[in-house]
Formats: C-alpha cells, sequence, structure tokens
C-alpha cells in the first residue's frame, strides 16, 4: 500500500463530477481511496434518476459507504420536495452501494471484509487491516 500524499496514492480527483451537488462547497469526502470508484458509481446512478440530487455527505460509517443526499435541492426551510417515492427509490440506490461496499476493502477496492480490530468498525482486505492506520483516516493531513 502507497502512503497518502504520495504519487502513487489514488487522487480524490476522480469525485469531482459528485462536488457541484454538495450543499456546502466546503464539504469533504471521508471515504477511502479502494471506494473512489464506488462512490462514483452510486453517484452515477442518482444522476439518472435525479440529475440534481442535493448531496449532504459521502462517508463511512458503520464499515459501509454512505451516501446522504435529497432528489433535488432544498427548499429555504432546510426540506427537500421530495414525495414517499422518490425517497424510497433515492434509499434503495445509496442501500444498494452500502450493500456493496460491505465487500470492497475501503482503502484498496479489492475484496475486503468487516474488521472489529480497531474503535472504528471497518471493510478492509488482509493486506490493508495490517496496514491501515488504527484511526482508519487515509488523509496526509488533518
Amino acid at each position: 500500500m502507497t502512503a497518502p500524499g504520495s504519487s502513487e496514492w489514488p487522487s480524490e480527483t476522480v469525485l469531482e463530477p459528485l462536488r457541484r451537488h454538495f450543499r456546502y462547497p466546503s464539504s469533504e469526502f471521508w471515504i477511502g481511496p479502494g471506494w473512489y470508484q464506488l462512490a462514483l458509481r452510486c453517484h452515477e446512478a442518482l444522476v439518472a434518476e435525479f440529475p440534481d440530487y442535493e448531496l449532504f455527505a459521502v462517508k463511512q460509517k458503520w464499515a459501509a459507504l454512505t451516501f446522504q443526499a435529497d432528489p433535488r435541492p432544498g427548499t429555504p426551510n432546510g426540506g427537500a420536495d421530495r414525495t414517499p417515492a422518490e425517497a424510497a427509490r433515492l434509499r434503495a440506490v445509496t442501500q444498494e452501494f452500502d450493500r456493496i461496499s460491505r465487500t470492497v476493502c475501503e482503502s484498496c477496492g479489492r475484496p475486503g471484509t468487516l474488521r472489529n480490530t480497531r474503535h472504528l468498525r471497518l471493510t478492509l482486505c488482509d493486506d490493508c487491516a495490517t496496514s491501515v492506520p488504527p484511526g482508519g483516516t487515509w488523509r496526509a493531513t488533518p
């Protein structure tokens, strides 16, 4: 495994298509590089059904890829004018990628399994289980 910040370390630039959907432009991605392509595929599936979906977060939660989003930008009172059917469909799409992520190493993208050996649950392959920092962060700087 290469070190964060090295020329061989996968770049978050692959996630740039998602950035225009963030409600807050300063939002960050909180996933390891092994899930970058999975996050991009989830984004593409969402755009196919909800071209203007609004993204709140892309993160790892309970060892799974979590997309927090609404079908379209919210109204001034903070709510997204979504129907129950839209909310159910958006949830179905994001839950499918949550399910897939539970079998993909968040660090390198190879097949992985749940690791309960840290204070933070992670999905990792055997190799990455020994090399990912105890905090599970992939950022070169805090």
